[in-house]
């Protein structure tokens, strides 16, 4: 929340206008200059809110025809709610190749968690959240991996609620999961002369 996206649109030189769609609805209309053909559109978001959240499509038209929709693209907006907590359920250090628990949970009754691993892969997984009758909390168990030590395994946990599913609370505090048998790093150090 609060800051600025842009999305760019790539249409056929030659349109006439570009078209922005708000979860299938028409929400921003740009009139290309003829004298300057582009193929390009952007459309900035300033200030990101709540209300900006959404699945996101455009489509452009010429002088003979509209082109058919782009694919979606979801704008998700975090930080709109309390942050879950994050821990693993044995511990954080796993055997490569394994997988590990991961608990998300929350005393607040958000319908669901997602969790993502930051890196190269960008992984992520979605699950509903669950009652936990003895800790009087919501929570989501998600089983991670195989993991593998050719990435730092980074986690966070988000969550939302079921009517407004591109508005996520804060993340939770990072876990790393730490890899079993895998080679320390080595440093070298260069000298300049």
């Amino acid at each position: 929340m609060g800051t600025n996206v842009s999305f760019l649109c790539e249409e056929t030189i030659g349109a006439k206008e570009c078209i922005l769609y708000k979860n299938g609805y028409p929400y921003r209309k740009v009139t290309k200059n003829q004298q300057k053909p582009e193929n390009k559109t952007g459309f900035s978001f300033l200030n990101v809110d709540q209300q900006d959240a959404a699945q996101y499509q455009c489509s452009y038209r010429t002088q003979a025809k509209s082109s058919d929709f782009s694919d979606p693209l979801e704008l998700v907006v975090t930080g709109a709610y309390l942050k879950p907590s994050l821990s693993a359920q044995t511990s954080h250090v796993v055997t490569s190749g394994g997988y590990v628990t991961l608990l998300c949970e929350s005393w607040l009754d958000y319908h669901g968690f997602i969790l993502m691993v930051k890196g190269p892969q960008k992984l992520s997984w979605k699950q509903v959240s669950k009652f936990n009758y003895s800790t009087r909390m919501f929570q989501a168990l998600f089983s991670v991996g195989p993991v593998t030590p050719n990435q730092r395994w980074i986690c966070r946990c988000y969550s939302y609620y079921m009517n407004k599913p591109q508005v996520w609370s804060d993340p939770s505090e990072p876990l790393e999961l730490l890899v079993s048998g895998r080679e320390p790093h080595h440093f070298h150090r260069m000298i300049l002369k």
